[in-house]
């Protein structure tokens, strides 16, 4: 029985909650015989290095490893006997995910748990069954002892095997008497002695585990290599210290010495059902049944009543799936303590780029010259009228000969400001090969069919996503500054729609470097005015980078050279792809689906899980 319980990762411990669903699976698989709990590792593909690589050698060392440390701690904890533990490794077979992605290659580094009984009384009914296909897929490996001759032990001194007179020749002679097995091979079990490991061995090796396997790995190497066998005809594994084959009722075996037992070992075929005796008569039937079920993929209802195919044999499926779930065991659990609010958003485009010619140029730069040169002038002219209107006091005349220089000045810098416009409006139209000409007389009138309400130049598109949404009133996107705190007024902030999807698109401001760093946040707020609040994520805005643009444009008015900081490469890169076809948008949008981001939680839930456990569920 597999899947009963899930798989535990290689970044998970042994926790009281995995020991506790096997002590439930093996209580529920009480009245059946011969129970075994099986633990099977499995890797991903990514080559082992350092000291992996040194102690297991390859995936298969390393998953058998993993297994094996995981069925001793459960042995430990629910003191069952040896014999009702074995452990095994597959390698990379059976991957869950793509093994070209972080998430694919942990889902692939687990650790499996199946359950295996015999069952040889199994009832059969009378009426006709499905008749039993052959030997299952699953394999299950066998352990050749020859009746010839036992295989010995291989004693450790120094680390190193000690190999008796005539070892190979046995070993060649077995491997012969199983040659017509399916995939016949050596297997080298490495154990240690029980004693506790030096400081130096413990940071080499870890544990006894890895000790015994590095052990084992060097012994099958050597065999290997005197009896000129491949890859596909040897197997290692370590074991630790565990010699007895039954711990509960004989104790430990305290081996005084460390040793590698060598087996020969094949695979074959599971028997899942024994038939002996049982009279299989075979039957075959034509079924034409009017309007097949299964063809069915829209069913169409009035107040509950079907309108279409009224002939079908609707009551007759209905009561094969009633007896089927009758035979299941379905437990159905509700937790009140245990509730996981999910909220996260993305965005599309991260990065925005923006055009020069969305926001006129030319009217913004007189705008802003102008309005410095009026303030300037405004605040000298009002400190030189202060200066005059002191001029009552003891030293009245000193400050009214200072308030009438401060004035002078004012209207001095006023005209030169001004004089500063013309000049760099000249300089501007001489550029740009064009007279100059007010900047109102450019824009065009909208037709009068065109959206005027119509967003125009780039915008970001926000897609929130929550899991409890009964919870939640309204949601928002919250943009600050990166140097703002999260709690300061926001630089703008855009409701999300019902379809929880929000776009924004920049005022009409500049700024001075090539790119600005903006971030943003979704706040949720619940019913009675609390709110949750995802962590800040980056946006960006950049000007695009023209790369026509003539030399002239790195040229200051006055003619002196402005360098800029150049915009990154990767940013510009980034808003390239962000603002490419529809697909990508759509997946940048889906990215968040399913994320958890919460930073700040406030919203009470009433609410809780509801979890489903069964066994002989019919598929």
């Amino acid at each position: 029985m597999q899947n009963l319980i899930a798989p535990l990762h290689y970044d998970a411990e042994v926790s009281e909650a995995f020991i506790d669903r096997i002590r439930q699976s093996m209580l529920n698989l009480s009245d059946k015989q011969n129970v075994v709990v099986k633990f099977v590792g499995f890797t991903d593909t990514v080559p082992l290095i350092g000291r992996d690589a040194r102690i297991y050698g390859d995936h298969l060392g390393l998953s058998r490893a993993r297994a094996r440390r995981v069925a001793l701690a459960v042995q430990d904890a629910l003191e069952l006997p040896t014999a009702a533990i074995e452990s095994d490794g597959r390698g990379a077979e059976r991957p869950l995910g793509a093994n070209d992605t972080d998430q694919g290659r942990r889902l692939n580094r687990r650790i499996e748990v199946e359950f295996w009984y015999d069952d040889p009384l199994q009832e059969l009914p009378d009426e006709p069954q499905i008749c039993p296909a052959d030997a299952g897929a699953q394999l299950v490996t066998k352990v050749y002892d020859p009746p010839w001759a036992e295989i010995e032990p291989l004693q450790l001194e120094q680390g190193q095997p000690v190999f008796p007179p005539g070892l190979t020749a046995n070993l060649r002679r077995a491997l012969e008497d199983v040659a017509d097995k399916t995939r016949p091979r050596l297997r080298f079990v490495g154990y240690t002695a029980n004693e506790r490991l030096d400081r130096r061995t413990a940071m080499v090796y870890g544990d006894d585990i890895g000790l015994s396997a590095a052990r084992a790995r060097r012994t099958m190497e050597l065999v290997a290599e005197q009896m000129g066998l491949d890859a596909q005809q040897i197997e290692s594994e370590g074991r630790g210290y565990v010699h007895s084959s039954d711990v509960v009722n004989a104790g430990f075996v305290q081996g005084e010495d460390s040793h590698v037992v060598v087996q020969v070992v094949y695979d074959e075929l599971a028997v899942l059902d024994d038939y002996e005796g049982v009279d299989i008569a075979r039957l075959s039937r034509e079924l034409s049944p009017e309007n097949p079920f299964a063809l069915n993929l829209m069913r169409i209802t009035v107040d509950g009543e079907p309108i279409d195919d009224p002939n079908r044999s609707s009551a007759d499926i209905q009561r094969c799936t009633d007896v089927a779930l009758q035979q299941a065991d379905i437990q159905f659990g509700f937790d009140n303590l245990r509730a996981d609010p999910r909220l996260s958003v993305s965005a599309s485009p991260v990065t925005l780029a923006l055009d020069e010619s969305d926001w006129p140029r030319l009217a913004n730069a007189d705008t802003d010259l102008e309005s410095v040169a009026t303030t300037v002038g405004r605040t000298m002219a009002g400190l030189g009228l202060e200066a005059i209107a002191a001029g009552a006091d003891a030293e009245g005349e000193v400050n009214a000969a200072i308030g009438a220089q401060v004035m002078l000045g004012a209207i001095a810098a006023a005209e030169m400001s001004f004089d500063k416009i013309d000049r760099a409006d000249n300089a501007l139209a001489a550029q740009d090969d064009v007279p100059s000409v007010p900047v109102a007389e450019d824009v065009d009138e909208p037709e009068p069919d065109a959206d005027v309400n119509a967003p125009e130049g780039p915008v970001v598109t926000f897609s929130a996503y929550n899991n409890y949404a009964h919870f939640i009133d309204r949601t928002e996107i919250r943009i600050f500054d990166v140097e703002q705190s999260l709690r300061a007024i926001p630089l703008d902030v855009v409701a999300i729609g019902s379809d929880g999807l929000a776009t924004w698109q920049p005022e009409e401001e500049r700024f001075r470097a090539p790119m600005r760093e903006l971030r943003y946040v979704l706040r949720a707020y619940g019913h009675d005015g609390t709110f949750d609040e995802t962590a800040p994520q980056p946006l960006w805005l950049t000007w695009e980078i023209d790369e026509e643009a003539p030399a002239g444009d790195g040229e200051s008015v006055d003619g002196t050279s402005e360098v800029e900081d150049p915009v990154d490469s990767e940013v510009v890169d980034n808003a390239d792809l962000s603002s490419g076809g529809e697909t990508a948008r759509n997946d940048a949008l889906l990215s968040g689906y399913g994320e958890n981001e919460l930073a700040v939680r406030n919203i009470t839930l009433s609410s809780g899980t509801v979890t489903v456990r069964g066994s002989g569920v019919p598929a």
